[in-house]
């Protein structure tokens, strides 16, 4: 219901509080969520662009270890509401990292998606692109329990710059690329570079 957009978002919000304040007793029981960050770089960014690949993974890299739990594909298509109660589903990427793992999954399904064809968010979350950016705008208002336009802004950038480095691998998963491919590429790899001259550090 686009009428309640809100009221999902803090559903949302502090169901992300909920996996990211877990701390798990043995580190050996979920993979490093950096690792899969460190492929995506690898599979498209480094392809095309070494140096802004470097960055990005200079970002990474400094990223503390963590034992707290992200989900990895947190998103509204993996929540059910039961009686009231968020249950979630598809565990199968839960691993050790930052909330940053799970923002920008986030942004990718809500905005990233959306800003060459929102057809493709109202597709695949069912709802329209301007709902789902809004959907997003209130999620990082729960989350970082504020409305510093500025804060929020930050949190945004960073989101975004992991969202279209990973976004990079999927024209790229073909041998031979097409001009349409080929111009995708170009497209993603300004945004990146245009987000990562704004971030310095991809702590939320």
């Amino acid at each position: 219901n686009p009428g309640d957009v809100e009221y999902y978002a803090r559903i949302m919000a502090e169901l992300a509080h909920t996996i990211h304040d877990i701390e798990t007793d043995d580190a050996g029981d979920f993979p490093d969520s950096t690792q899969r960050l460190r492929s995506q770089v690898d599979e498209g960014l480094g392809r095309i662009n070494p140096e802004m690949a470097g960055k990005v993974m200079a970002l990474i890299d400094a990223l503390p270890e963590t034992n707290h739990l992200v989900h990895g594909d947190f998103h509204s298509g993996n929540v059910f509401l039961l009686n009231g109660e968020p249950m979630l589903i598809d565990m199968d990427r839960m691993s050790r990292g930052h909330p940053i793992v799970d923002i920008s999954g986030l942004y990718m399904a809500y905005v990233g998606f959306g800003d060459k064809d929102p057809k493709v968010v109202e597709m695949y979350m069912g709802f329209s692109y301007e709902t789902a950016k809004k959907f997003f705008r209130y999620f990082l208002e729960y989350y970082l329990d504020t409305k510093d336009e500025a804060r929020i802004q930050e949190v945004t950038d960073k989101a975004a710059l992991m969202c279209y480095m990973r976004l990079l691998r999927r024209p790229m998963r073909t041998e031979n690329m097409t001009e349409e491919d080929e111009q995708e590429v170009a497209r993603l790899v300004e945004k990146t570079a245009s987000y990562l001259e704004r971030v310095d550090s991809l702590l939320i």
